[in-house]
């Protein structure tokens, strides 16, 4: 996470109230932050400036931590949904507000096609906001329902046939895919109608997670199935950064088969040198360390030598701390590069000049 001194800096380099509000609702939505610091930075802001743009903006983002923090489990599904549909209520306001509400927003349809749909079409913060949320809506499931079992889908009953798994609400689809079961019945119906489902399923959140039932159902089986392990390549280009992460992790599974190993590995170190987005990188820094620990090494002696600005810094901080095996080989080289780059940071601070995420430090 940046630490707060780099939050500070970043926001005392902007040269007006609106551009510091841009940085730190990126910087908010991206959790890029220590929760204790972050929070007595907000509290301090809303209290110096509570009539600027960025003091009211710290506001919020202290009302919506807070809350985060709290036990509440009141939902008004209509209330959001006027909301976001307003023109009236500002793009931060909306994301604010979807922020304040993520554990449930995964209950209403109409929000999670009007996140998707901005997400797909939307522009500037909203694209990226939405993007985020949907994102993290699924970790969210995980997150506060750990002991989620098949008897907490309400209303769900084991399809019969691929008509019947088309027949279920979104909701009902989740569930069932999520749901933790002793019984092997979901994996059989999932190898059985594996192609039905990749070619019919449209809905990129229920993709996302048959794309790691789907391998997981083959490497049940003992024999090698090829046809259906190349028929997942189509979804290394979708547009949904959350199924092409997901995909990778189907992809482990299956290459503890070394046949499969064959074929998979190349696509994983194409992601982790190639994708732009966090969250599939680090998925393919985790899995390429498993099989080729050396090289992967190398790769992140290399991006540490490389780094030269807070943005990247902020990325590869992410990364390297989202890896506990990497995190541990190079927690102290990442100590001293934040070191270097914090005291570049500073100078160009004293002196008054511009910092911003991109500024070279080195």
């Amino acid at each position: 996470m940046i630490q707060s001194i780099v939050v500070i800096q970043i926001l005392e380099a902007a040269q007006t109230a609106e551009e510091k509000a841009k940085i730190l609702t990126r910087i908010f939505q991206s959790r890029e932050y220590e929760p204790k610091e972050m929070e007595a930075f907000l509290a301090k802001v809303k209290e110096t400036e509570p009539q600027t743009v960025l003091g009211r903006l710290c506001a919020q983002f202290l009302d919506v931590m807070r809350k985060g923090q709290g036990k509440s489990e009141t939902f008004d599904e209509h209330g959001i949904l006027f909301q976001i549909r307003t023109r009236s209520v500002s793009d931060h306001q909306k994301l604010v507000l979807l922020n304040q509400n993520l554990r449930f927003l995964h209950r209403s349809a109409p929000i999670m096609q009007w996140l998707e749909q901005q997400s797909k079409h939307g522009s500037g913060v909203i694209k990226s906001g939405t993007e985020r949320i949907l994102s993290m809506v699924q970790q969210e499931i995980k997150m506060f329902r750990p002991a989620l079992s098949y008897d907490d889908a309400e209303g769900v009953t084991d399809p019969i046939s691929i008509h019947d798994f088309f027949k279920m609400t979104r909701t009902q689809k989740l569930w069932w895919l999520m749901a933790r079961r002793e019984d092997s019945l979901r994996e059989e119906f999932i190898f059985q109608n594996a192609q039905d489902l990749m070619q019919k399923e449209t809905d990129s959140f229920v993709v996302s997670n048959l794309v790691k039932r789907i391998p997981e159902a083959i490497a049940l089986r003992d024999e090698l199935h090829l046809d259906l392990v190349k028929m997942l390549h189509v979804y290394e280009e979708h547009e949904d950064n959350r199924v092409r992460a997901n995909l990778l992790e189907g992809y482990d599974v299956l290459m503890q088969k070394a046949r499969y190993r064959i074929i998979l590995y190349p696509q994983i170190v194409k992601a982790t040198t190639e994708a732009k987005d966090n969250r599939i990188r680090s998925t393919a820094l985790r899995i390429r360390y498993k099989y080729a620990p050396r090289e992967t090494k190398a790769m992140v002696e290399a991006w540490i030598s490389e780094t030269n600005t807070l943005g990247t810094l902020a990325s590869l901080r992410w990364l390297i701390e989202s890896v506990p095996e990497v995190q541990q080989e190079f927690g102290t080289a990442l100590k001293s590069l934040e070191s270097e780059l914090g005291t570049a940071a500073k100078k160009i601070i004293a002196a008054k000049g511009v910092l911003t995420g991109d500024t070279l430090l080195r």
